[in-house]
């Protein structure tokens, strides 16, 4: 018998849809042959500081630091019936499948279950980065060695630690010190991301409380000339006076000088070039892209962006795994892109247009192997669901601007084209560029 063992229920679910002939039972799903069962994230915690001794029990300086020589787990108290039914199941079971999270945390908190029972039996690892019905039945069909994967769970395990030794050790240091300055009450907690997070939040503050506006001055003119006007931005020379340390015009009577001596005058257009430029595709979406672009267009918070992906990662099947820090694709996957417009489409027939007018055949940068990490960018699954479902935060996912970029992302799209820039000068040798370029609107069909 296989036994499946799932970060949370809804990844279960997911697994036994696939393995078909499902029948509900205690803590499990039984599926043929095959079980799968579940965690509910770490079911494990780590041991208190009076677990390894009673006189940790009280805090004391003397006792610090406090460092284990043989950690320990226990049951989280509201887990203990689940984790019993995992145990039972092991006995029954030829193979295991770890079928946590892709990540280092979904690789732990299935293998110290694992180590805490003392399995001896093979394991194997399923590994996906969507929970569609195409990328599970993928996964089933490509178990990898379980030991494949020890890297990430070291890794986990050693964050794991570090958070204990550095909460516990100067939390309580930091609350002893503190006492005996007179706060008697107080607990001061220190913690290895919540300390160094919080410093850079009370350094920005007191810029921001530091902060003494300077006045500087910035220069335009709308230039008149036979094929046509045009705006500049006055360039400091090398030599210029009034500048401050950032290279900014400070000196009132310098920008007044120049504003009257360039005003109604002739000049010579110095230079003109005119040549296409290519924007490239962009990359496909890391986990912050998504929040920025989310937070600038809608307002939403980062705890509301990372809500909306995981559910429609886990709930809806429309993307792929959330919590990454890459943004490029596996080469492996470009094949997909005909089938992935077509779920897109299906989802959001009002895009259609757009849809029809990428070419899935171009192979962009952000298809690249050796830049991939534990996890690809967020995509959209080859999954048919239905919009209809989602909530205002999750219909983003069908944003104009967020299509067109996932659109250039998976299908390339055609390149968008900028044309050159102008300088001129009046006749004091004052400088004026044009480098914002002009776009070439035919250069962006297909996007």
């Amino acid at each position: 018998m296989r036994l499946f063992i799932a970060e949370k229920p809804s990844v279960a679910k997911a697994i036994a849809a696939e393995l078909g002939n499902v029948t509900r039972a205690e803590g499990y799903l039984q599926c043929g042959p095959d079980r799968v069962t579940w965690c509910f994230g770490h079911i494990l915690e780590m041991a208190k500081p009076e677990h390894y001794g009673e006189q940790y029990a009280k805090w004391r300086a003397e006792d610090l630091p406090i460092i284990p020589q043989a950690w320990a787990l226990l049951p989280k108290d509201d887990a203990k019936a689940q984790l019993a039914v995992i145990g039972r199941l092991l006995k029954d079971a030829t193979e295991v499948i770890n079928a946590g999270d892709p990540d280092r945390e979904g690789q732990l908190l299935v293998d110290e279950v694992l180590d805490h029972f003392k399995n001896r039996r093979d394991v194997k690892r399923f590994w996906v980065s969507a929970q569609d019905s195409v990328s599970i039945q993928r996964g089933l069909a490509a178990l990898k060695n379980n030991t494949d994967y020890r890297g990430l769970k070291d890794a986990a395990l050693a964050r794991q630690r570090a958070d204990w030794l550095i909460g516990m050790n100067f939390s309580r240091a930091y609350t002893l010190r503190a006492q005996r300055g007179g706060a008697q009450k107080t607990v001061l907690t220190v913690g290895r991301v919540q300390t160094p997070t919080l410093a850079l939040v009370v350094a920005r503050d007191r810029e921001i409380e530091a902060f003494k506006p300077a006045a500087y001055f910035t220069l335009q003119a709308q230039i008149e000339h036979a094929n046509g006007a045009f705006r500049a931005s006055w360039k400091a020379k090398d030599d210029q006076a009034g500048l401050d340390g950032e290279g900014r015009l400070v000196d009132k009577a310098i920008a007044e000088a120049i504003t009257k001596a360039t005003t109604g005058k002739a000049g010579t257009l110095k230079e003109y070039r005119q040549e296409p430029k290519a924007d490239g595709q962009p990359r496909a979406y890391a986990l912050s892209d998504i929040t920025l672009k989310a937070s600038n267009k809608f307002g939403y918070s980062a705890e509301d962006v990372l809500k909306a992906c995981q559910s429609l990662y886990e709930t809806h099947k429309l993307t792929s795994y959330p919590r990454t820090d890459c943004d490029y694709l596996p080469e492996s996957q470009h094949a997909d892109a005909g089938r992935v417009l077509a779920s897109l489409k299906h989802v959001n027939p009002g895009f259609a247009k757009l849809i029809d007018g990428a070419d899935p055949t171009i192979k962009s940068k952000t298809w690249n192997d050796a830049k991939i990490t534990a996890h690809h960018g967020i995509i959209p699954t080859m999954h048919q669901g239905d919009a209809s479902r989602l909530t205002a935060a999750k219909a983003a996912y069908k944003c104009p601007t967020c299509k067109e970029g996932t659109l250039r992302q998976i299908a390339g799209g055609a390149k968008g084209k900028f044309w050159g820039c102008s300088r001129y000068r009046d006749g004091c040798r004052t400088t004026f560029d044009d480098k914002g370029g002009k776009p070439d609107i035919a250069g962006k069909k297909g996007a």
